[in-house]
């Protein structure tokens, strides 16, 4: 049997085939997994090794490679008010108000979000719930 599965992080397929087939009562196992897509990312659009190897033989590698903006472009973004930029420089927390014109309940909620300094990817935050601030996750 063969199917496809649109899920979350943390879902765990084997299980799911598992419980499958303990349900239809034949039981089941895994035989191939194929992952299409991941945040955004297609399998379709990849580059198979063999382009990557004629791509550094013609000197154009670098033609390979993904902005950091694009593989992260599924998660929310918020540019840095003036004021806040040294606070950002130096991997503080930050407030609310330390960003231009953004929906802060999905700053909440997500896993992390991006942060720019004047349009240039700067760090990676997410939403500290005890703290009611936004913690650094990863500086950029």
């Amino acid at each position: 049997m063969t199917f496809e599965v649109e899920c979350s992080k943390g879902t765990y397929i084997r299980s799911l085939i598992r419980d499958m087939g303990e349900a239809l009562g034949v039981g089941a196992t895994m035989s191939a997994l194929v992952r299409n897509e991941i945040n955004g990312i297609y399998s379709d659009t990849s580059l198979k090794i063999s382009d990557l190897q004629q791509l550094k033989e013609e000197g154009r590698l670098e033609e390979s490679v993904l902005k950091m903006d694009e593989l992260l472009k599924a998660y929310p973004a918020a540019e840095i008010k003036p004021q806040a930029k040294k606070l950002l420089q130096n991997g503080n927390p930050l407030g609310e108000d330390a960003f231009d014109h953004v929906d802060h309940v999905d700053l909440k909620q997500a896993e992390f979000f991006r942060v720019y300094d004047g349009g240039e990817l700067a760090a990676l935050y997410r939403y500290d719930s005890n703290g009611r601030r936004f913690k650094v996750f990863k500086m950029l």
